[in-house]
Formats: structure tokens, C-alpha cells, sequence
């Protein structure tokens, strides 16, 4: 059995996985508190009757995409290699 071969490193790899994570902390942070306020100031009293199905759907579609997410990565990981299964969701997000 041949043995895996290591990753090409770099001294800018710690510079840039430290910035990979803050971008990823800062963009999680500052959108996914304002998404469901932005939603539901979308709906006045006219509109009441649709915010609680809108808002079901927002979270389906959230959850659906995560739960696809888990499934997809390890299969793209797997046959296309982790330039693809990571920069799919990157370029989804």
C-alpha cells in the first residue's frame, strides 16, 4: 500500500487558514442573526397571514441545504478532490 503523500505546505498556509476563519466567523456572525429580522420585516398586517408559511419555508430550505451539504462534501471530496468539495459551497454560500 502506497503512503499518502502529504500536502504541499507553505509558510503563508497558517496566514491564510487563520484569515479562511475569520472570514467564514465574521460573515456566519453578522448575516445569519439579520436574515430571519430582514424576512419578517418584510411582512406588514396586511400580510400576516403568509409570514408563518414564509417562515417555514426559510427553514426548510436552510435546513435542507444543510442537510445536502453533509451528504454532497464527502462525495465531492471523494471523487473530485477538496479544491471542488470545499469551493462548491463557498461559491453557494
Amino acid at each position: 500500500a502506497a503512503a499518502a503523500a502529504a500536502a504541499p505546505s507553505s509558510p503563508q498556509m497558517p496566514f491564510l487558514f487563520g484569515l479562511g476563519l475569520l472570514l467564514i466567523a465574521v460573515g456566519a456572525g453578522g448575516i445569519k442573526p439579520c436574515v430571519s429580522a430582514v424576512l419578517g420585516d418584510q411582512f406588514c398586517a396586511a400580510n400576516q397571514p403568509l409570514l408563518a408559511p414564509t417562515f417555514a419555508a426559510f427553514y426548510l430550505a436552510i435546513n435542507a441545504g444543510a442537510f445536502l451539504s453533509t451528504l454532497a462534501t464527502p462525495a465531492l471530496l471523494e471523487h473530485a478532490g477538496p479544491h471542488v468539495a470545499f469551493g462548491v459551497p463557498g461559491l453557494l454560500m
